[in-house]
């Protein structure tokens, strides 16, 4: 005889999601704190306004850059505070320079 065992996972908790990521809390903050991935938050929540979301990441990246830290850890204080890879810092640094 066999026996089986059926295991469902936890159901997302979608409106949680998306009030923490209304709240401007990172992808992974709001992956972490709802017990889910961050892939899984990026299908359920919308798309931010891209506008809004640049100048929130240069703000960002500007008080990052002012202090007198080494690349590493303004590196490490980028993904901290915005759960982004370092590359993303530098990229938004480039961006943010005046044209030639």
């Amino acid at each position: 005889m066999f026996s089986l065992e059926i295991r469902f996972s936890n159901p997302t908790p979608v409106e949680e999601i998306r009030q923490l990521r209304s709240e401007g809390s990172s992808l992974a903050e709001v992956a972490e704190r709802a017990g889910t991935t961050v892939a899984k938050v990026r299908r359920l929540v919308p798309k931010v306004d891209k506008a809004a979301q640049c100048r929130q990441q240069e703000e960002t990246a500007r008080a990052i850059d002012a202090l007198p830290l080494t690349w590493g850890e303004k590196a490490k204080r980028w993904k901290e505070q915005t759960g982004q890879s370092g590359t993303t810092l530098w990229r938004v640094l480039q961006r943010m320079k005046p044209p030639d």
